[in-house]
Formats: C-alpha cells, structure tokens, sequence
C-alpha cells in the first residue's frame, strides 16, 4: 500500500480529481487541507502561494494509472503527485482496502 500525495493551485481541480479518483475505486480515504503553503523562488526572491494537499491510501501496483487517469481527465497541471510507502497498517482498514479499492 502506498499514501499518495497531491498538491493543487485549485480547489476545483482537488474536487474534480477526488471524484475522479474515488468513482473509479483508485484511491479510498482521501483528505486534503487548503492552509499549506509553497514557497518558490522568482526573480531572486521567495514567493508564497496558496495550494491544496490531498492524500489518499492506494495499491502501490495503481500509481500509473492513477497518474495518467488525473493528467488525461484533468488536463491541468498537478504541482506534485508523489508516493510514499505504506509500512505498517490497521489490519482491518487493510481488509478494507483491498475490497474497495479496484483489483489489479
């Protein structure tokens, strides 16, 4: 199992990718929280923008479709996609993911 990371400049785009996401049983368990911050470097200087972060638990074996279905349905620009692996879990939500999230 894996925990996905998303970061958006949209609200509109977390929600599009959330329904997207969850309809097609790639992801369960999705949160996201609108108070993080970027920080990026231009013209010398730091700058602040606003983004969206929303995490979802997975099968490690969906990260591309996961990907190529959020690029092709969502035709904008994800600020970061990423995974990290998923060590140790509750053995019933195990059991849980495995019968809701799509088989592979």
């Amino acid at each position: 199992m894996i925990l996905l990371h998303f970061a958006f400049e949209d609200e509109q785009m977390l929600y599009k990718a959330a329904e997207k996401l969850l309809s097609e049983n790639l992801v369960v368990d999705l949160t996201y929280d609108s108070s993080f911050n970027n920080l990026k470097l231009k013209d010398g200087k730091i700058v602040v923008e606003s983004i969206y972060l929303m995490t979802g638990i997975t099968k490690g074996l969906l990260y591309n479709k996961i990907e190529a279905t959020l690029k092709e349905h969502l035709k904008a620009e994800i600020l970061n996609l990423y995974s990290t692996p998923i060590i140790h879990m509750d053995w019933l939500k195990a059991e849980q993911l495995s019968e809701q999230i799509l088989k592979v």
